[in-house]
């Protein structure tokens, strides 16, 4: 065989070598990358976390929608916090954002949990103190109760207790799309979320 010839094959094997070293140090890196990196929800923008460790997510998995209430499954613009919601998998920024939470179910069920300590660590009884708690007229429109209740159709004044079932029924719904909801929160979601809501 001549010299030229045998430099030929000594130099396509240590290419070939070299070709399969790259692949196995890729496959190596991706294998790596897979184990450490988090396990991060479809229609997320970013890794981010925030003060409270919180993920910070675009969007609930599969929840659709173009606004946050309805992206994050959080029909009422629940503000992220230290609290450890069950159901709750990230936050919708790294400063002060909204809760997202896996399911809608989740998102109604955090909400009946703090009507319950509205009531009963602060023993308000109507819906308007409650809603002028949840949403304080020095942060928000001043109207917003008589703007929920007149939706529901019924009196702003009117007791509410946490758990009276048909109460809310009426007017989480209506709450909801005045917090921008896009869907329609219906009585069999509420009532399961109240249900979890006991646990």
């Amino acid at each position: 065989m001549k010299q030229g010839a045998k430099i030929g094959i000594s130099l396509g094997v240590v290419a070939a070598v070299a070709a399969v070293g790259v692949v196995v140090w890729l496959l190596v890196r991706k294998k790596r990358q897979t184990e450490t990196a988090p396990e991060i929800p479809t229609g997320t923008v970013t890794v981010d976390v925030d003060k409270n460790g919180w993920p910070v997510y675009d969007r609930a998995p599969g929840a659709p929608g173009t606004n946050i209430a309805t992206r994050a499954n959080n029909p009422f613009d629940i503000r992220s916090s230290a609290e450890k919601w069950q159901g709750q998998i990230g936050t919708t920024s790294a400063g002060n954002g909204f809760c997202v939470f896996d399911s809608l179910d989740y998102g109604i069920r955090a909400a009946f949990k703090i009507l319950k300590t509205y009531e009963t660590k602060y023993g308000l009884k109507t819906l308007k103190a409650k809603l002028q708690k949840w949403a304080p007229p020095k942060e928000n429109r001043k109207t917003y109760p008589d703007e929920v209740a007149a939706r529901a159709g019924v009196d702003v004044n009117a007791m509410a207790a946490y758990n009276d079932l048909n109460f809310w029924k009426k007017v989480m719904p209506a709450w909801a799309k005045l917090e921008g909801y896009e869907g329609t929160l219906t009585a069999d979601q509420i009532e399961r979320a109240y249900n979890l809501s006991l646990k």
